[in-house]
């Protein structure tokens, strides 16, 4: 992969960004604290007005961000929070973002979220493979995620691997 191919993306990527994002990303589903375990534990299909709660986690999440949207760490915080479950095709939401219009940090996060969810055990699903969970990755480039950030995950999924065993 050439460097330059992914310097726009490097280039917004600076030291307090990559702070902020540290700090942030492990904010960015805090308002689930607040939906009920009958909903969150649910080992079946979600309702509709169930899966409506947990659409609504971003929202209400960004809300408590939005009186510190002047410091770069709130600002970092709130597009997280309000953005990781928006898709590069447009289909996620809340507000429907498509491509560049998702905040970075939340188009980074979105795809670290996807491949802990994927590699964790939950109620009602077991956990997958890293080589899995990095082939749906891969497979959802151009629809779910950035492209230029799948490619970087993928450059580095022998690292994550390495990480993930680890633990």
């Amino acid at each position: 992969m050439a460097a330059s191919k992914h310097a726009d993306l490097a280039a917004q990527i600076t030291t307090q960004f990559h702070g902020d994002l540290e700090d942030a990303a492990c904010l960015h589903d805090i308002v689930k604290a607040c939906i009920p375990d009958t909903v969150l534990l649910e080992p079946g299909h979600l309702s509709a007005s169930e899966f409506n709660i947990i659409r609504s986690h971003p929202v209400h999440g960004a809300h408590v961000f939005e009186q510190s949207l002047a410091t770069s760490f709130g600002l970092c915080a709130h597009d997280i929070i309000r953005s990781h479950h928006e898709k590069w095709d447009g289909t996620g939401y809340p507000d429907g973002l498509s491509g560049e219009a998702i905040p970075l940090a939340a188009r980074i996060v979105a795809l670290a979220d996807c491949y802990d969810a994927l590699t964790t055990w939950w109620c009602y699903k077991a956990a997958t493979t890293h080589g899995r969970a990095c082939e749906v990755i891969r497979e959802a480039a151009n629809a779910h995620f950035d492209p230029r950030l799948t490619e970087v995950f993928q450059s580095i999924a022998s690292d994550i691997a390495r990480c993930a065993d680890s633990d």
